[in-house]
């Protein structure tokens, strides 16, 4: 007897791949988690963005804070120092040497 005919009559052997039904499922499944996790990595970006804005910030007070201890509270600008006299970007270049 040939053993490639002994299975009955009328019965099918189990599919060697995936159904298109289990395919779909899948898709709809990693759809669903990236529409959760998407709006994760937005609001992580937001966070990083707040960080760097506020490091800034604390960076340019510091080198403000600097600057007014070197310069007799003086801001940057004014000719001679003389806080009488409106600020003029001349003054400010001239004391920094751009």
């Amino acid at each position: 007897m040939n053993q490639l005919t002994t299975r009955p009559i009328g019965k099918r052997p189990p599919p060697a791949g995936f159904t298109l039904v289990e395919v779909l499922i899948v898709v709809v499944i990693l759809g669903i988690l990236g529409a959760v996790i998407i709006p994760s990595f937005s609001n992580a970006s937001e966070i990083a963005r707040e960080s760097t804005l506020a490091d800034t910030l604390r960076l340019m007070r510091t080198q403000l804070g600097v600057f007014g201890a070197q310069h007799l509270d003086v801001s940057p600008g004014y000719p001679n120092g003389d806080t009488t006299a409106a600020p003029t970007f001349d003054a400010f270049r001239d004391h920094h040497r751009f």
